[in-house]
């Protein structure tokens, strides 16, 4: 039964790795007080620590309590206290399903809000859960993740914590000398540190590993040094871990009523300082110490003040230990009623929490008992299913020495492969300084052309707005001309029509005027036919107006030699954007024979109906 005192022994080692040295007494006063939304949740989360190994029930409520404070408030460093302490009691009480998805909760909340140095913690009870799994690959993933994270921060303390629970785990699976090794080093740490406390813990746990080795002589005299640096800084709490510790070397070295000594001792200080866990854990030792002497009537006295206090701290794991020493006590007493009930007990709860050393003592138990009252069948089926676990457990350490030998080759591929990637950076680094002066160079040169091309580009801006503007002095000339010419086209056009008109009234009145009036009108007559200048004006004004207007009239003859001097005349005017109205009143005739003068152009240009005449001329 070596094993169960040691089980237990870490099984509580595990639990008040998350107590503080401080009391309660100075935390539940301060919630009657006017407290800010997110002081009390560090005081809830703090008491929820405080609490655990008191009053399971109690500590929970606080820890829900921080969980939904810090929820509701958005308050992310209480939320990731409370997830990561609601992980290690559930995981504490066996129901490691819910302490996984808390774990991983805090862990998904320190990497979105970026507190990775608080994550080395959470990656540390997350490693916790699975090497109790025996997922020994996962443990040390996690364990190695988190002391990574510390030592990039300089976190000694925190490195040292995770030394020690990692060396913890390392010893649960008998990897001695590689748990010494972590022991040490989180020693060294807190020795420079000068943290006290720590050092005594940890030189308790180097003892631990001297025992489960079987060397008591060294596990007393490292037990001896935890035992006076904690009485040198008063530290009650672990000299009565301490006292326990000694209590179960001398149970190993068969010295029963000294270990008892000690139990009590242990269980002195734990009652004082009310620390239930504890109590429940001196009673069962006290208890099962009595067993092993034959004293059973003792034993019965204290089996059941570990099971009401295992009871009543929601602390289940304790219950398998304390009902297999009871099943054992009445086997012993050869009374195989209450011994199989309690047997049966004990089989039940290591079962549920996954408790394999406990499976094989009560498997072991159950088919001695059976066995020996000549119920072969029970006997056998219990055998079998003995022998089953213990096939798992060499299966789980076989694996793990395994994948302890992957792990040294993996180290040592990584060593150089750091070596490796060393040189790498070191060539990549002067490549890179190379490419910087290259880059430089590249960047100079463009930066000289930018600025040449700037230069050049404001210069060939400069030209075209000379030019530009120059353009538009020789259009502004042009249109001059064009609106000179156009003036003087429309003068000429009227001074034709009026002399034109005049001519035909002149000739109309010869016929009825007297003959001396009749003489005057002749000859004035005469003087207008020989003052008529109109076709060579007409013939200048068609010379200037092509040139204005890109030969225009030619282009006009070349579509249509049939139009007459008056249809050009007509187009010109159009050209120019008069209205039919416009030119009724400029040439004397009605609206009505410019119409049809228009219907004439459109017939031999061939211009269909729905084609303006107007907007075609232009486009010639």
């Amino acid at each position: 039964m070596k094993k169960t005192l040691v089980f237990v022994t870490l099984l509580m080692c595990f639990i008040l790795t998350k107590s503080a040295d401080s009391e309660t007494d100075s935390l539940l006063p301060l919630l009657d007080m006017p407290l800010s939304e997110k002081e009390r949740v560090r005081v809830y989360n703090d008491l929820s620590e405080k609490l655990f190994h008191q009053n399971t029930d109690t500590a929970f409520y606080f820890a829900h309590n921080a969980y939904r404070l810090a929820s509701e408030l958005i308050y992310i460093d209480g939320l990731i206290t409370a997830a990561d302490n609601l992980s290690f009691f559930n995981f504490s009480l066996g129901n490691y399903d819910t302490a996984l998805a808390f774990s991983d909760e805090a862990i998904s909340l320190c990497k979105k809000h970026g507190k990775e140095k608080r994550s080395a913690y959470c990656y540390t009870t997350k490693a916790n859960i699975f090497g109790y799994l025996h997922q020994n690959d996962s443990a040390a993933y996690y364990y190695h993740l988190a002391s990574d994270i510390a030592y990039k921060f300089g976190d000694k303390e925190t490195l040292s914590v995770i030394y020690n629970n990692y060396a913890n785990h390392l010893n649960s699976i008998a990897r001695y000398e590689k748990a010494l090794d972590y022991y040490l080093r989180s020693l060294k740490i807190m020795r420079e540190g000068n943290k006290r406390r720590s050092e005594a813990v940890i030189i308790a746990n180097i003892a631990g590993i001297y025992m489960q080795q079987s060397n008591f002589d060294l596990a007393l005299e490292q037990f001896k040094k935890a035992l006076d640096i904690n009485k040198e800084l008063e530290n009650y709490i672990e000299i009565a871990s301490n006292y326990n510790s000694f209590g179960l070397v001398y149970n190993e070295l068969k010295k029963y009523e000294k270990a008892i000594e000690f139990f009590r001792k242990a269980l002195e200080i734990n009652k004082t300082l009310n620390i239930k866990a504890k109590q429940a854990m001196n009673y069962y030792n006290i208890a099962y110490n009595y067993s092993l002497m034959h004293e059973y009537d003792s034993a019965r006295v204290y089996y059941p003040l570990s099971i009401a206090l295992c009871q009543e701290i929601g602390m289940e794991p304790g219950l398998a230990f304390n009902y297999l020493g009871l099943g054992m006590l009445y086997s012993a007493q050869n009374n195989v009623s209450k011994a199989a009930h309690y047997l049966e007990e004990a089989l039940a709860f290591s079962l549920k929490y996954d408790m394999k050393e406990q499976q094989l003592n009560s498997y072991d138990e159950l088919y001695k008992l059976h066995k020996a009252n000549n119920n072969h069948l029970e006997a056998l089926k219990h055998f079998e299913l003995y022998y089953a676990v213990k096939n798992d457990l060499f299966t789980l350490e076989k694996e793990s020495i395994i994948a302890e030998l992957q792990t040294q080759y993996e180290t040592e591929i990584k060593k150089n492969k750091i070596i490796e990637l060393q040189q790498r950076e070191r060539i990549n680094r002067l490549r890179q300084q190379i490419g910087i002066l290259l880059i430089s160079l590249i960047l100079l040169g463009f930066v000289f052309l930018f600025l040449y091309y700037r230069k050049t580009r404001i210069i060939h801006r400069q030209q075209l707005v000379i030019k530009t503007q120059e353009l538009e002095k020789t259009r502004q000339a042009l249109e001059s001309n064009k609106q000179e010419l156009t003036g003087k086209a429309l003068s000429l056009v009227k001074s034709d029509e009026i002399i034109q008109q005049l001519k035909k009234d002149i000739a109309d009145l010869l016929p009825s005027a007297e003959e001396s009036v009749a003489g005057e009108l002749y000859g004035f007559l005469q003087r207008l036919h020989t003052s008529d200048r109109s076709r060579e004006l007409w013939q200048e004004f068609e010379t200037r107006f092509n040139e204005l207007n890109d030969g225009f009239i030619n282009k006009l003859l070349e579509k249509s030699s049939k139009l007459s001097p008056a249809e050009i005349r007509l187009c010109a005017l159009l050209r120019l954007q008069l209205s039919t109205k416009e030119i009724a009143e400029i040439s004397n005739r009605s609206a009505r024979t410019i119409e049809y003068t228009r219907s004439n152009i459109r017939k031999k240009l061939g211009i269909s109906p729905d084609v303006s005449l107007t907007s075609y001329l232009l486009s010639i």
